[in-house]
């Protein structure tokens, strides 16, 4: 148990941008236990209901238990360096960064502060990996031109395609742009979602792992990533239901929007439940009108329930 410093908690909890509802929802509490800590009727927590406090507010334990009032450069401190940021995440990818989260045994917000360095250095080394396979092609062009009988060298440099040698320069210009997907290089294929190279080569580096995967990468410039990692921790929360897995990799379900009494029910209540509101979305989605659907077929997330009462943030 840790001590809360109550005024420090009050402020950070004044300038939190949505309602304590949300919050008690979010750290598995209810409001009138958030008020007691923040009126110091209890002045002490847990250290799991701290730790996703924390996470919550975007702050460290000290932020909220060290003595004395907030500095002014904590809503600005280290509140501010770590404050909410408001973004459309596809369900699938919500559901991997829980899965992924407890697979390791860190926070989400841990994860997703580290995205931007591991997704630099895979960029980094796609783009090394394929200048290095557009220098060798080159040079085993000149290999065959060079070893091929003088009577037949004119000819055979005639013969090159000119489009052949676009493509090379082509594939040149993309990678000195950083061009991830190679879309300077033209619409090269009607499966560019696995086929294009910083997908190919994140499908690798995923083998090399060992990850259990069942369909790899899929993921292009003008769409959400597709990866499904995650299967045995689904296997530990929905059993060996392969349904209702695909459901939850697919992102056709929310992890985040399972009740709090369904996560502590047994794997099979679980993946029936994901399957019934998967139903429950279907049947929603065919009422609708075409215009709607359009709508709906651009918004990549379904809008969050606010969290009940007793709702652990597990997933």
């Amino acid at each position: 148990m840790t001590k809360i410093n109550r005024n420090r908690l009050s402020d950070l909890l004044d300038r939190y941008p949505r309602s304590q509802k949300e919050l008690a929802g979010e750290i598995g509490t209810d409001v009138g236990t958030l008020s007691r800590w923040k009126t110091g009727r209890i002045e002490n927590i847990r250290s799991d209901k701290l730790a996703k406090l924390c996470e919550a507010l975007g702050v460290t334990p000290t932020e909220i238990c060290a003595e004395g009032p907030l500095p002014e450069t904590a809503a600005g401190g280290e509140a501010a360096r770590r404050d909410q940021i408001s973004m459309v995440l596809d369900t699938g990818c919500r559901n991997a960064l829980a899965l992924v989260a407890r697979r390791y045994g860190v926070t989400r917000q841990q994860i997703v502060e580290v995205a931007p360095l591991l997704f630099a250095i895979m960029a980094e080394q796609s783009l090394k990996e394929r200048r290095l396979e557009l220098q060798a092609l080159k040079d085993a062009l000149v290999k065959i031109e060079g070893s091929a009988p003088r009577h037949l060298r004119n000819r055979l440099h005639a013969s090159w395609n000119p489009d052949d040698q676009e493509l090379l320069e082509a594939e040149e210009s993309s990678i000195e742009h950083r061009d991830l997907f190679a879309v300077r290089v033209g619409h090269w294929d009607e499966n560019s979602a696995k086929d294009n190279p910083f997908a190919r080569f994140l499908n690798a580096r995923l083998s090399e792992t060992g990850l259990p995967n069942e369909e790899g990468v899929a993921w292009d410039d003008d769409d959400a990533p597709r990866y499904g990692v995650g299967i045995e921790e689904l296997v530990d929360i929905l059993g060996e239901d392969e349904n209702a897995r695909r459901l939850i990799l697919d992102g056709k379900v929310a992890l985040a929007e399972m009740p709090g009494d369904i996560r502590k029910a047994t794997q099979d209540e679980r993946a029936a439940w994901v399957k019934k509101e998967a139903d429950d979305v279907l049947k929603t989605t065919s009422e609708l009108d075409p215009a709607t659907l359009v709508n709906k077929a651009r918004e990549p997330v379904r809008k969050r329930r606010a969290p009940e009462k007793g709702d652990e943030d597990d997933f």
